[in-house]
């Protein structure tokens, strides 16, 4: 029997939920009139390019968040609760549901760690019982936000960066962690930790994932 990794790191978008919420966003944010045709067709852009791992996360996360400068950190902080119930909690895994009870039981800790802000990862971690999640986060000052990132970015390494600090403060190696994800831009990750798992992979982490002999899984029902 293969021993149990010491922690689990799990990213969010098609691999705990069936969805991306980035594209729900925006595709909400376009039918509330918060967003020109213009505008959604460059986020659009941008998504295909985090799909192919091709995407200037610095370059591309400095004019995204622009458009939640002088935003109320409070009032992000219970639009997100909201939406969250109404929009992301529907397309939760159920087979993902049912490993994390696994692991729960089993008394590995869990972490949710994606490049979504953590005002969208927040009411995920509450409603799935997890103590820790670690997501992009935003720059607040005087109770606004400035529309800045707080670097590094939860994207490639610095989403390795990002669970290396975390697994320090608890006294943990990455390399006794497990880590779930369907996207070539986690491969810096995946490459680190001891227990990677593709699950739902894109074509280019599944030629890869094949190829290392790593577990390729499906969470349908």
């Amino acid at each position: 029997m293969n021993p149990l990794p010491r922690a689990a790191f799990f990213d969010v978008d098609r691999t705990l939920l069936a969805v991306n919420s980035a594209h729900l966003h925006l595709y909400d944010a376009l039918m509330r009139g918060e967003m020109s045709g213009a505008d959604a067709l460059r986020h659009a852009y941008w998504l295909c390019l985090y799909f192919w791992g091709a995407l200037d996360a610095p370059r591309v996360a400095t004019q995204a968040l622009r458009r939640f400068e002088g935003r109320e950190h409070e009032a992000l902080k219970q639009e997100n609760e909201a939406w969250y119930t109404q929009r992301l909690r529907p397309h939760i895994r159920p087979r993902a549901r049912r490993l994390l009870e696994a692991y729960r039981q089993q008394e590995v800790p869990c972490v949710l760690i994606s490049a979504a802000t953590e005002y969208s990862l927040l009411p995920l971690a509450r409603d799935l019982g997890l103590s820790h999640c670690i997501g992009t986060r935003l720059e607040v000052q005087a109770g606004k936000l400035t529309g800045r990132p707080i670097e590094p970015l939860c994207y490639g390494e610095g989403k390795v960066k990002l669970a290396e600090l975390w697994c320090r403060a608890q006294g943990l190696p990455l390399e006794d962690c497990a880590f779930y994800s369907d996207s070539i831009s986690d491969l810096p990750l995946l490459q680190r930790v001891g227990y990677p798992h593709a699950v739902h992979p894109d074509p280019r982490l599944r030629r890869i994932a094949r190829r290392k002999g790593w577990p390729i899984e499906r969470w349908d029902p």
